[in-house]
């Protein structure tokens, strides 16, 4: 008999928090679950750890596979799982006990395709830049009115360590591979493209572990930039709602400043251009307005405005 959930763990040089999150599993109330480990080329003892859990838990598998970052490890783990319902689960957090139980619960009561829930957050740096709480609406809600709501009370949070989903409904979506806030595009692609039913669940189940934040470089800030960009541009494409366009029109104001940030406030030419092109797609279904291209074009003319301000 198949299991009632997949939970998928991507894992990578985590040897000192894994047993945390595994454990957590193995204390879970409610049994029925696979854990499909998915080991993304650490190069410490994660490897070792996880075959320690697999040779005392049947309900445990290993995968390991060379480094190729945390959307393919779940995209490999999607195309593994077995069970009914998918739950993603990275490799440092921990859950409450009962997580699954009420899940299930919430699944299985109200026939919905997914069920989200809250998170708080605990670890080595007491800054919190993440809204783990949803929208005050709760219960059994029309998914855009949700999404609506948690957008302007900007409490949208797209992390899949916070939704379990019946796994027929993801179909052929997977996970943008090779770089990062790929989990915003999965979670825009999987409720904003498909009519699912949908359970919001005011309780803290999740716990986020805060890990203190190396010093990040030009080169890694570029990165990012370019990583939004192309989010933004996987999730413009296909048919455009009146929730996905409040959502590009605000995640747009992200990367304008994801890019002004990794050049320190002076954006190149070619990604002025990059975003104009994107400001323009937007006017397309929505408001133009000359001030904005302005200010995509030649984002320098804010601080010319504030210091002229000041100076009247």
């Amino acid at each position: 008999m198949n299991p009632v959930f997949s939970v998928i763990i991507p894992i990578y040089n985590v040897e000192a928090y894994l047993r945390d999150c595994l454990d957590c599993l193995i204390s879970q109330s409610f049994k029925s679950f696979e854990v499909l480990l998915i080991n993304d080329g650490s190069s410490d003892n994660s490897e070792v750890i996880c075959k320690e859990y697999t040779e005392k838990d049947a309900r445990f598998s290993l995968t390991t596979t060379r480094n190729q970052g945390q959307g393919a490890a779940r995209n490999i783990g999607l195309s593994l799982a077995e069970g009914q319902y998918i739950y993603f689960y990275d490799s440092d957090d921990k859950l409450a006990t009962n997580t699954l139980e009420k899940l299930n619960e919430i699944h299985q009561k109200h026939a919905v395709d997914i069920v989200m829930f809250d998170g708080d957050v605990f670890g080595e740096s007491s800054s919190n830049n993440f809204t783990y709480t949803r929208a005050a609406n709760h219960g059994e809600v029309e998914l855009s009115k949700y999404i609506d709501l948690s957008l302007l009370e900007q409490t949208f949070t797209p992390s899949p360590c916070l939704y379990s989903f019946r796994k027929d409904a993801v179909a052929d979506l997977r996970f943008i591979e090779g770089i990062i806030y790929e989990d915003l595009a999965f979670y825009v692609n999987l409720t904003l493209d498909n009519k699912l039913s949908f359970y919001v669940l005011n309780e803290v189940l999740f716990h986020r572990r805060v890990r203190l934040n190396s010093t990040m470089t030009t080169a890694i800030q570029e990165k990012n930039a370019l990583a939004a960009i192309k989010v933004f541009e996987h999730i413009s494409e296909g048919k455009m709602s009146k929730t996905k366009l409040l959502f590009l029109q605000l995640y747009y104001n992200n990367v304008v400043s994801f890019v002004a940030l990794a050049f320190k406030g002076v954006t190149p030419f070619k990604y002025r251009m990059v975003l104009a092109k994107y400001f323009l797609f937007l006017t397309r279904h929505g408001k133009f307005s000359v001030k904005g291209l302005l200010a995509t074009i030649i984002p320098e003319l804010k601080k010319v405005t504030k210091k002229s301000h000041k100076k009247t």
